[in-house]
């Protein structure tokens, strides 16, 4: 399926970025985009940017 489209996102709340659980499950050829939120480590957001990774930042209610 990720062959086929043109655009790739993944969702990930703000415990998750940077963490690999899973030895792996899927390589994406960038660009992809990184949708998180903005309880997310900074350090981290910046090395998905570094990779060349676009990251959006959803600003939580609280």
């Amino acid at each position: 399926m990720a062959r086929r489209g043109r655009k790739f996102y993944v969702l990930a709340d703000s415990s998750n970025p940077g963490l690999r659980p899973f030895h792996a499950w899927a390589r994406l050829a960038l660009p992809w985009t990184l949708v998180t939120d903005d309880g997310a480590d900074l350090s981290q957001v910046q090395k998905f940017r570094d990779a060349g990774v676009a990251v959006e930042v959803a600003t939580v209610a609280g």
